[in-house]
């Protein structure tokens, strides 16, 4: 594996640089190509992680998929591409050397495992990865079967798609890797939970419902290991399992349930004992009209749930179309774990706005990030939003801008873009930084998967499985991994180190 080197870029035509309190003349931002890939294939979904004892230690996980993206492609070798990645650097986020997780993850013994004649895990989507307080590395990903209930070659055409979250850990910088371990296992449900759903082309033959291997919930897969605590978490479609080994064996499987509230999850953290899930509910006990945003938290490791709510439906955005997952998005302070975060878009789709408690949901403030710098055109639509907090407890967000399309006949699809990313200080956010140097286009091969006879894709609005952005920080610099197409030529996952110092507040004009 290679290094790769650290170019610094200027923000440039920032309106609010001479008003940055604290911010010495000419701040830089360091910006990394972590993937460094080439117009046949394209990146996403990444995350990024820091140590929170040793702030040069940064991981960053990200997707590599073969252009034109076909989700129902076979196993033949060379059909398809479908790998997840982690990138460690242990000099602060200079260098980073890129681990390809895929031979390790395939190499599974698990018997609840489907191997051939049933094709095997082949394939990854999600990738995620996440440092505990003893500075083992925890990574993984979505791994699933080929085709799915299409059928392929040898099985029948009912035969079911399936994968699983699995996790791996390293111990040495990511020089070498654990086998792989899997904790969402229908076999260790906690009583009466029932896996997925079943549809009129696979129909349940297990008692009760959802309860046969392949119902096992595996899409958007993630790993929390808990700042403050021995707790490794492995989480899938809001099913949550906890570990108290270092991911070698996992509890009871639990999912996110409150009585008497209907609701969809986002994107799940934990500090401490503290489990913290951001929800939009279309019913609740409570006087309110909905969708309500609102947060469920749990301190038994996910067995058992309560509910706050947020905002009602005209003070929100509820919609994440274009985002796929992980909408909306909740942090929790590495240190204190009664302070939590969610992010959720404003009720005009156009920017973001956070609710934070300090005090466990007793007292909430609400703020909404700055306008957005003057040299970049009027935001279309805010989109892959990312929320995290420093280790000192600062709130950070993250999110990408998307322009109105060039041409306005031209059919679906995002127009060009950029990502920002702001620091909140009290009760506001200081000034809107410009991460992306220059605008982005997702390729075209990108999203002409759909219109090519026999392939299925993603919509236009993501970009080939472009799902979300991600930002965390150490006491010095805000940490961020974003997708990067300048000129719309290749989707790269870049990663950001912002000082701190830039982000300052509040911006006047």
């Amino acid at each position: 594996m290679t290094s790769l080197p650290a170019v610094c870029l200027l923000i440039l035509g920032a309106t609010c640089e001479s008003a940055w309190a604290g911010g010495p003349p000419r701040e830089k931002i360091s910006l990394v190509n972590i993937s460094q890939t080439t117009t046949s294939f394209a990146t996403a979904v990444p995350q990024v992680s820091v140590s929170r004892v040793d702030p040069n230690l940064v991981a960053v996980a990200w997707r590599k998929y073969g252009l034109p993206i076909n989700t129902n492609a076979g196993a033949a070798p060379g059909e398809r591409t479908a790998e997840c990645h982690v990138a460690v650097s242990t000099d602060g986020g200079k260098t980073f050397h890129d681990t390809d997780l895929m031979p390790i993850l395939t190499q599974h013994s698990d018997p609840d495992l489907p191997t051939e004649p049933a094709p095997g895990l082949f394939y990854c989507n999600w990738s995620w990865v996440s440092i505990g307080d003893d500075r083992t590395i925890y990574a993984g990903g979505a791994m699933f079967t080929p085709l799915g209930d299409i059928g392929w070659s040898g099985r029948p055409s009912t035969a079911p798609k399936q994968g699983r979250a699995m996790v791996t850990r390293s111990t040495d910088n990511g020089q070498s890797w654990s086998p792989p371990t899997v904790g969402i296992k229908v076999a260790n449900f906690a009583p009466g939970l029932t896996g997925l759903g079943c549809s009129t082309v696979l129909p349940c033959i297990s008692s009760p419902p959802g309860s046969d291997p392949w119902h096992t919930p595996w899409d958007n897969a993630m790993g929390v290991a808990a700042p403050g605590s021995d707790t490794f978490y492995s989480m899938a479609a809001g099913y949550i399992v906890a570990s108290e080994d270092r991911a070698q064996t996992f509890g009871i499987v639990n999912r996110v349930d409150v009585p008497g509230w209907t609701f969809s999850r986002g994107k799940i953290d934990a500090s401490g004992d503290m489990l913290v899930a951001p929800i939009i509910a279309t019913s609740t006990p409570l006087p309110a009209t909905c969708p309500c945003l609102g947060v469920a938290t749990s301190t038994d490791k996910g067995a058992t749930w309560t509910a706050q709510l947020l905002a009602e439906a005209s003070e929100f955005n509820a919609s994440g179309t274009g985002d796929t997952a992980r909408y909306p998005f909740a942090a929790v302070d590495p240190n204190v774990p009664w302070k939590y975060a969610v992010a959720a878009y404003t009720p005009d789709r156009r920017s973001v706005q956070v609710f934070a408690t300090e005090d466990d949901g007793e007292t909430w403030k609400r703020a909404r990030v700055g306008p957005v710098p003057d040299d970049v055109p009027a935001i279309e639509r805010a989109g892959k939003i990312g929320l995290g907090y420093t280790s000192n407890g600062k709130v950070l967000v993250v999110w990408r801008g998307f322009y109105a399309p060039d041409d306005p006949s031209a059919p679906g699809g995002p127009g060009a873009f950029d990502t920002f990313a702001a620091l909140m200080h009290g009760n506001s956010f200081g000034p809107t930084i410009r991460v992306s140097p220059e605008s982005s286009k997702y390729p075209i091969g990108t999203t002409v998967g759909s219109t090519v006879p026999g392939h299925a894709d993603y919509n236009l609005n993501n970009g080939g499985g472009d799902f979300s952005t991600w930002i965390t920080g150490n006491n010095r610099f805000a940490l961020a991994a974003f997708p990067y197409a300048p000129g719309g030529v290749v989707l790269d996952t870049y990663f950001a180190k912002i000082p701190l110092t830039m982000m300052q507040g509040p911006c006047t004009r």
